[in-house]
């Protein structure tokens, strides 16, 4: 659910889709050879109130930026940081309070006969539903 809704927000994005096209996926399954962006969640928890009512929840989310240019990274992640990291937003009846970046590990990996390079980028996401 969290991940649907950040895939869409990445997806409605101007400035990143510029980038990488509609390359934003949230399955492991790929055939991408450059410019991508996937999405994962590490941990989703939701949180209950005294009346074991549903409260807000938590979510750890992880964005993997692949290009064959380091500056594509780059650009990727800061398109990503500047659609994610606003005050709040609603999307897909998810209303998203807090949305910060915990880490960004850049690193590279072989694919193929051609590197490509990667930022993964850890998000702490705290919401609840509309």
């Amino acid at each position: 659910m969290i991940e649907d809704a950040v895939k869409a927000r990445l997806r409605a994005d101007s400035e990143l889709k510029k980038i990488t096209s509609t390359r934003i996926d949230t399955d492991e399954v790929n055939n991408h050879n450059d410019k991508y962006v996937m999405i994962s969640v590490v941990d989703d928890e939701d949180e209950f109130d005294s009346s074991n009512k549903k409260g807000q929840s938590s979510a750890r989310i992880q964005i993997d930026c692949y290009a064959k240019n380091k500056t594509i990274v780059r650009d990727m992640r800061k398109a990503i940081d500047a659609s994610l990291q606003q005050q709040s937003f609603s999307i897909n009846n998810l209303h998203i309070q807090v949305c910060m970046r915990e880490s960004r590990v850049p690193t590279s990996e072989k694919k193929g006969a051609s590197v490509l390079y990667r930022e993964a980028l850890d998000y702490n996401i705290k919401y609840n539903e509309v």
